[in-house]
């Protein structure tokens, strides 16, 4: 998906998990629980409306390029989310890739969840090119 910002903008946007409620109707609320800047090791954590509290741990993390989140807890744990931002004719292209892993009861219907997954995942990148195309270029 475009989204008409610089690859910093959006990037300093979903770097900061403390605004993925403007944007993922699914959150509550989301932060940082581990000190220090975000990068490899950081930990988050996400209240849900339907799944509860969430926990990742960040993988990958490439300064205005990609971020990997890992699930470390719920049924879907080690369950990985990739932003990957690219520059294209100045604007900023954002592909959000999701490799789920199903865990206990999941693994017999995961399979049929996965259409699920991506609707949603398509969504909320939708609505997060809304939300940042609303707002004022800095």
């Amino acid at each position: 998906m475009v989204i008409d910002r610089s690859v910093e903008d959006v990037w300093r946007y979903i770097n900061d998990l403390s605004r993925a409620s403007e944007w993922d109707e699914g959150v509550i609320e989301a932060k940082q629980t581990s000190t220090g800047p975000p990068g490899v090791g950081a930990t988050f954590q996400s209240k849900r409306r339907k799944e509860g509290i969430i926990n990742f741990r960040c993988t990958e993390f490439e300064p205005n390029r990609k971020l990997t989140l890992e699930f470390t807890n719920t049924p879907l744990h080690g369950t990985t989310e990739s932003l990957t931002v690219e520059s294209q004719d100045g604007k900023a292209r954002l592909t959000w890739t999701v490799e789920t892993k199903f865990n206990g009861f999941y693994r017999l219907i995961g399979p049929f969840l996965v259409g699920s997954f991506r609707k949603l995942s398509q969504t909320q990148v939708g609505n997060l090119k809304r939300v940042m195309e609303s707002e004022a270029k800095p």
